[in-house]
């Protein structure tokens, strides 16, 4: 397997089902005004697909780097607020397996 596409992302990771990022956008539009940074992602490859839902995603070239520059505290307290309402109204909030918001990287293979 060959990595297709990296990227760097601040959110949380929700689940390991591809067809979850579908629900996630569409519930997403519907609120769009209160959480406008908030997206879903997908990481893994094609024998399981991992979800998350990120405030900020960037990719990242395969064979080389990245960084999140001139993200100020006050930024990422915002996207931790828009985060926060955004696994309430998904459902995502009783799960345990969830995490607080954190920096992620995650590559997708094929």
């Amino acid at each position: 397997m060959d990595t297709n596409t990296a990227f760097l992302a601040y959110g949380v990771h929700v689940g390991g089902d591809g067809q979850e990022a579908e629900r996630i956008d569409e519930v997403l539009l519907t609120f769009k005004d209160r959480c406008p940074n908030v997206h879903s992602a997908v990481g893994g490859s094609c024998l399981g697909e991992e979800v998350f839902l990120v405030a900020y995603s960037k990719q990242v070239a395969s064979g080389g780097h990245g960084r999140a520059a001139g993200i100020s505290p006050e930024q990422q307290a915002g996207w931790d607020v828009q985060l926060a309402d955004s696994t309430r109204v998904l459902g995502y909030t009783g799960r345990a397996s969830l995490q607080r918001p954190a920096w992620l990287c995650s590559t997708e293979l094929s």
